[in-house]
C-alpha cells in the first residue's frame, strides 16, 4: 500500500512532507501514524530542499530560524491517507 496525501499549499507543508519521506518507505510517516512520538519516529535529521531545514525532538527548524511545531507535523500527518493498489482511499484511521 502506499499513502497519499492533499497538494501542499503552503512552504511548511512541504518541508513536513519532505520530512516524511526523509527514510525510505514513508518510514517517519508510517511511525507517526503506529502512535510514535515524532521524536521517536524522526529522531534527528535534515535536508536542503525546498529549503535548509532541521528536524530534532522539538519540531521542525527552517533556516535555523522559523520552527515548525510537532502540532502543526501531527496535523499534516492526519492529511495522509493509505491507498490500496487501485488507488481508492481507505479509511483506516
Amino acid at each position: 500500500m502506499k499513502y497519499d496525501h492533499p497538494k501542499p499549499t503552503t512552504l511548511n507543508d512541504k518541508i513536513i512532507d519532505a520530512a516524511f519521506q526523509h527514510v525510505a518507505n514513508n518510514y517517519v510517516l508510517r511511525q507517526l501514524k503506529a502512535g510514535k512520538s515524532w521524536s521517536d519516529a524522526f529522531g534527528i535529521g535534515g535536508a536542503s530542499h525546498p529549503v535548509r531545514w532541521m528536524g530534532d525532538s522539538k519540531g521542525i527548524t527552517i533556516e535555523r530560524t522559523r520552527l515548525i511545531t510537532i502540532a502543526e507535523i501531527k496535523n499534516r500527518a492526519n492529511q495522509w491517507f493509505k491507498k490500496d493498489n487501485l488507488g481508492e482511499q481507505l479509511n483506516l484511521f
